[in-house]
């Protein structure tokens, strides 16, 4: 049986942050990851992670050569959290950062109003089991007016998956770009073939002429990833999805060299820094939360010790077997 030993992208050489808040989240869907959402963290001390925040950008600007760093705030739902402006605000004055948020949109049209123009790209989550579409298409509004990158990723529940597509459907018919995404439990997927097949495509809807051309150098490396798997016999794999590896099972790394570290990050609720299943990734532990945070690793990609890679994005990055 052939093996993939190699993964490359056509992304630039980024460095993106998954800062997760918390887990106070106002949805409970059941296929969340343990600890997502049952609101028994606390969210942080605003002051101490600005400083903190700003550390750790301005380090790999200054010994690595990223080319952009994007700053993703995600929860929980991290718009919950009454900080959040005052944060980015400092973030982005502060190192000029781009900032990105993954939230399930569900704010009040005056929260979006007030804070909206911080970001530099909204990646909102349609969960069937809470979504109110009417206020999602008047959000996408909002961010419209404001010159707002968005897109919308809907959580295809294969125990729901009629009423996903219907969701699709809805969303497709406004000309905005919509993504279906698998859920996975425990690193398993539990998908029919047929149902996989319509995963094997991402993107469900693409962007209206005015909105692409509006967006387009964001939109451009979205809607264009283009992730190759190498097997051992010489054969390649090109897909534009991220989930690509999950669905087919084929997201166990564990002993391989990973740009993680370099262009991925992750920030968990405890503030520890790490790969977003808490892969070390430096010679020694940091806290975003320290008081007496320094932060001064030597960066450079990381071997893997994972069982399994369940986020879509450090699974895309690139990566090869040793």
């Amino acid at each position: 049986m052939k093996r993939i030993i190699e993964i490359k992208n056509n992304q630039p050489n980024n460095l993106r942050i998954n800062y997760e808040l918390g887990n106070i989240c106002n949805y409970k869907c059941w296929y969340c990851f343990p600890g997502s959402n049952e609101g028994d963290s606390p969210w942080p001390d605003a002051n101490i992670v600005k400083h903190n925040l700003v550390k750790l950008i301005n380090h790999y600007r200054n010994t690595t050569d990223v080319k952009e760093i994007k700053l993703a705030f995600l929860g929980g739902e991290a718009t919950l959290w009454a900080e959040l402006g005052e944060v980015i605000k400092h973030v982005v004055t502060q190192t000029n950062c781009k900032i990105y948020i993954i939230t399930n949109g569900s704010r009040t049209i005056r929260w979006w109003k007030e804070y909206g123009h911080y970001f530099d790209n909204v990646s909102i989550s349609i969960h069937h089991e809470s979504v109110d579409i009417d206020h999602i298409l008047e959000l996408v509004q909002v961010l419209e007016k404001k010159k707002i990158t968005y897109f919308t990723d809907v959580l295809m529940d294969h125990t729901a998956w009629d009423k996903c597509l219907d969701i699709v459907n809805k969303l497709s018919n406004r000309k905005f770009l919509v993504f279906a995404k698998p859920v996975h439990i425990n690193g398993q997927v539990f998908y029919s073939q047929e149902q996989k097949k319509y995963l094997k495509t991402a993107i469900k809807s693409y962007p209206s002429l005015s909105f692409f051309l509006r967006h387009f150098k964001k939109l451009f490396h979205i809607m264009n990833l283009r992730i190759t798997s190498i097997f051992d016999d010489g054969t390649k794999v090109v897909t534009n999805n991220e989930n690509y590896f999950n669905i087919n099972m084929l997201n166990n790394f564990k002993g391989w060299e990973c740009s993680l570290g370099v262009n991925h990050i992750a920030i968990n609720r405890d503030g520890r820094i790490s790969g977003g299943c808490y892969q070390k990734l430096f010679d020694k532990d940091y806290n975003i939360n320290d008081i007496n945070f320094e932060f001064t690793p030597k960066i450079g990609p990381t071997i893997c010790d994972q069982k399994f890679c369940s986020c879509p994005g450090e699974m895309a990055l690139p990566k090869k077997r040793l």
